[in-house]
């Protein structure tokens, strides 16, 4: 059997694994990054909002103050990060953020100051322009949260690693045999994996890698969130502070719309739209734009499911919004960013996790796959829903 060899492997090509990567080669290791799919980033990764969070939202969403200051100083620092990697792909135009409850008012002005989260109070009239129902709007800002285009982010960061000497593999399944050894199958043949650390951000693939590395089960479930994705429905970004209202972050010619806090809990990774929910933002959209209800947007509007991995314990098993890493063994560590944009933060902290493990570099591995140069990203919804009206005509 041939080895595939590099200082660390890195198992998963999300957001991610590909920000851990970057990271590390960054730091002077060898890295090779397998994908099981064609495609990098097929999974949660790509199908979600797009949305770059700036600490506004889970500042005010999540109850316990010392979690929400966690969540805020991972966002902050995850979205200074990608703008500081590609501003390009950063939709820089104006955001905005409402709420109807008193109590998220209040919250937001005590816990926006101390945490760190810009904003700028606005008069809630300006809604207006983009088409917001305001009679129960009772306070408006101006905030950071942006769109990005997260294919483009993830095309930019699988060049960068590798210019940078690192080693994409896809169609590339790892198996992990015990707590020290694995292997990967690419396109029929079978490679040994020779690496001093092998990082897991599979998402769903963590739970079986898991058990097969240590022998015991892990608390994993998943948290099917909905989506529609349309026309652009609004001049800027828009979302709603209150639970069970609408976000709207646009992309080009599309909106990308999500609620807060509709996930529903199930036991293994599901794709299928559940009507009732695809209801429910129909009905965010309508109570939060004028016209929506009647309008021709309704009609245009295309339904999306994703499905994001949670780790939990039997004390609290409340969904974990939290950045989680994990030793399997002394080779092994699995690691699961809590949002697309903590990913920064969690590839900073098995970085450092690893430097504290393995000290300075005694041996450069050079990986003796030879990949391809060229990497395929999968398709945003918004990229989905343009095509298809571009064939439509």
């Amino acid at each position: 059997m041939e080895t595939i060899r590099s200082d660390i492997t890195v198992v998963g090509a999300g957001v991610a694994g590909l920000w851990t990567t970057k990271e590390l080669v960054d730091r002077g290791y060898s890295v090779t990054l397998l994908e099981k799919e064609g495609l990098i980033a097929q999974g949660p990764s790509i199908r979600n909002e797009g949305w770059l969070h700036a600490g506004t939202y889970h500042s005010v969403a999540i109850k316990n103050d010392i979690d929400a200051a966690n969540v805020v100083e991972r966002t902050i620092y995850g979205h200074n990060a990608i703008h500081n990697f590609a501003p390009e792909v950063i939709d820089h135009n104006t955001s905005f953020c409402y709420t109807g409850d008193d109590e998220n008012v209040e919250k937001a002005m005590i816990r926006w100051p101390k945490m760190g989260v810009e904003f700028r109070e606005i008069n809630k009239n300006i809604l207006t322009d983009n088409g917001v129902d305001i009679k129960n709007v009772s306070a408006a800002f101006e905030v950071e949260d942006k769109s990005v285009n997260t294919n483009q982010l993830y095309r930019k960061l699988a060049a960068y690693i590798i210019d940078k000497g690192g080693q994409i593999i896809t169609n590339a399944h790892f198996t992990a045999h015990d707590d020290m050894h694995g292997t990967v199958d690419i396109e029929g043949d079978r490679y040994a994996v020779d690496s001093d650390k092998i990082v897991i951000t599979a998402g769903g693939g963590l739970r079986d890698m898991f058990t097969a590395v240590s022998g015991s089960t892990l608390q994993m479930r998943f948290y099917k969130a909905h989506l529609l994705v349309g026309p652009r429905l609004s001049e800027d970004n828009l979302f709603s502070l209150d639970i069970g209202e609408a976000g709207i972050m646009n992309h080009g010619d599309a909106s990308v719309v999500g609620i807060n806090r509709d996930g529903i809990q199930i036991n293994d990774i599901d794709y299928e739209v559940v009507e009732e929910k695809e209801a429910l933002i129909h009905g965010a959209l309508s109570r939060s734009l004028v016209g929506y209800k009647e309008g021709d947007h309704r009609r245009r509007m295309i339904p999306v499911a994703c499905c994001k991995p949670d780790i939990y314990s039997t004390i609290d098993d409340t969904q974990n919004l939290n950045v989680q890493t994990m030793h399997l063994s002394d080779m092994y560590i699995g690691a699961l960013p809590g949002k697309m944009t903590e990913s920064p933060y969690l590839a900073h902290e098995i970085a450092d996790t690893i430097a504290s493990d393995t000290g300075r570099i005694k041996r450069r591995r050079v990986c003796s796959y030879i990949a391809r140069r060229s990497i395929d990203v999968a398709l945003r919804p918004a990229d989905v829903w343009m095509n298809r009206e571009i064939q439509r005509g």
